[in-house]
């Protein structure tokens, strides 16, 4: 095989491992955005501790837009566990729920941002490879 020839399999290479590497730093961005929004809801779960019954909270409906409500119950929560199945929960227990995803989500970005550096290792050695069969062909 012509040094040509092997340098064109090592640029597309290179190229389809460019591709699955953004695809990856977009995966790692959503599940770290994801890591906030959790950190936040059990951010949240501790300052609820410090309310009452009858007590007056702003209640998110949507990005930026709230409500004010007052607290009928502070000691429940409507948990949704998956397959359209909400039960109740205490603090502690859906605290403990969150910090689990919590455990999870950061587990898992772990092993995406581990598969990254391997992706980037092997684009940086193809790089190099491609630049000398470059100058074996000049």
């Amino acid at each position: 095989m012509k040094n040509e020839e092997k340098a064109q399999e090592k640029y597309i290479e290179m190229k389809v491992l460019e591709e699955q590497l953004e695809e990856m730093q977009k995966k790692s961005q959503m599940v770290e955005k994801q890591l906030m929004e959790l950190m936040s809801t059990v951010q949240s779960l501790d300052d609820f501790k410090k309310t009452n019954n009858g007590d007056e909270i702003l209640v998110p409906i949507s990005s930026g837009i709230f409500i004010k409500a007052n607290i009928k119950e502070n000691n429940e929560f409507l948990v949704n566990v998956g397959a359209e199945t909400v039960v109740t929960k205490d603090i502690e227990s859906t605290k403990k729920l969150m910090s689990k995803q919590v455990e999870e989500m950061t587990e898992f970005n772990t092993r995406i941002n581990m598969q990254m550096q391997k992706m980037a290792m092997k684009a940086s050695v193809l790089q190099n490879e491609l630049k000398e069969l470059i100058k074996e062909s000049e």
